[in-house]
């Protein structure tokens, strides 16, 4: 990867504050009551929430490869 395609340190807390409302959609779906809304939307909540929290750590694993740094 050349310098200007590196995820440096401030891109991937910008690329990670961008997901936060994703993943507090998905824990607000989570926390819906199975009575009033089924199951779905909790299924999905979850399943949801596990793609967001492997892309967080996909991302930081990329960032510690390229910097040396060690994963946060």
């Amino acid at each position: 990867m050349t310098k200007d395609h590196k995820l440096g340190l401030d891109q991937l807390d910008e690329i990670l504050n961008l997901l936060r409302p994703v993943e507090n959609l998905f824990q607000l779906m989570l926390a819906s009551d199975p009575a009033l809304h089924g199951e779905l939307a909790r299924d999905s909540a979850e399943i949801g929430l596990s793609l967001t929290g492997n892309l967080r750590q996909c991302l930081e694993k990329m960032h510690s490869a390229q910097s040396g740094e060690p994963s946060r």
